[in-house]
């Protein structure tokens, strides 16, 4: 039903939509064009609403330091967005993670 409503709008429409129709709406980030891009058009919307829409941004602590660096540019240019931040629990270096749960978790 919501692809048939939707289908045709443009973006700008959709994110419209989605503010007024979502509460508590909030956008997963890993900082790249698409999130930022997606940002920058919410950032736009002229749509009564009390706050714009929150980031969450899982920091996995294997981010570039140009990531990081990035989340504080975004933090600066929209600060009436929420930038949220998750980190593995108990640990805030990549040296804690690695000596929690190993080097190579993946393996």
């Amino acid at each position: 039903f919501l692809n048939r409503q939707l289908q045709f709008l443009e973006p700008q429409e959709i994110l419209r939509w989605c503010i007024t129709s979502l509460p508590h709406l909030f956008q997963t980030t890993a900082f790249g064009l698409t999130g930022l891009v997606t940002l920058d058009m919410l950032s736009k919307l002229e749509v009564p609403r009390p706050q714009m829409v929150d980031l969450v941004f899982l920091d996995t602590l294997y981010h570039f330091d140009e990531t990081m660096s990035l989340v504080d540019r975004v933090r600066r240019r929209y600060p009436n967005n929420n930038v949220h931040i998750y980190k593995p629990a108990g640990v805030d270096t990549t040296a804690e993670f690695e000596a929690k749960y190993g080097a190579k978790l993946w393996e």
